[in-house]
């Protein structure tokens, strides 16, 4: 079965890396004040409240994702950086980013918003790809 042949040690690192590359992405040193005014937030309204379910959650779709990207790259017979990339890039691109957007469309939300939560997806799950594929 395919979940004994995979490197848990890599899909730690990585969940763990996901939520590195979120915590930055989301910070003020990036994308934080343009998704915090897309989303109409006050610093107020983030200090009030309780982030530690957040991360958890987080952590734990993070965890989950990399098992899953990690199945993939498997399965693609990929076993280096570049491999995992790809296979990282792909599933974002293809799938993730075309199953969000119909929501964002339906509920009204900005494309500016789309843009900054998605772009993260992709660029962590390229960076998580290449770990997990070369990580041999």
């Amino acid at each position: 079965m395919v979940l004994f042949q995979l490197n848990y040690a890599a899909i730690l690192v990585s969940a763990i890396l996901y939520l590195g590359i979120a915590a930055l992405w989301y910070s003020p040193l990036a994308f934080g004040r343009t998704w915090m005014q897309a989303n109409r937030f006050s610093d107020d309204d983030l200090e009030s409240r309780g982030m530690l379910p957040a991360i958890a959650y987080a952590f734990l779709a993070a965890l989950v994702l990399s098992i899953g990207l990690a199945v993939l790259i498997h399965l693609a017979g990929y076993h280096s950086w570049f491999g995992g990339a790809l296979i990282g890039l792909f599933a974002s691109v293809l799938i993730s980013v075309p199953a969000a957007l119909p929501v964002y469309v339906f509920e009204g939300r900005s494309i500016r918003l789309f843009i900054v939560n998605e772009g993260m997806p992709i660029v962590a799950m390229l960076i998580i790809g290449a770990v997990i594929g070369g990580w041999n």
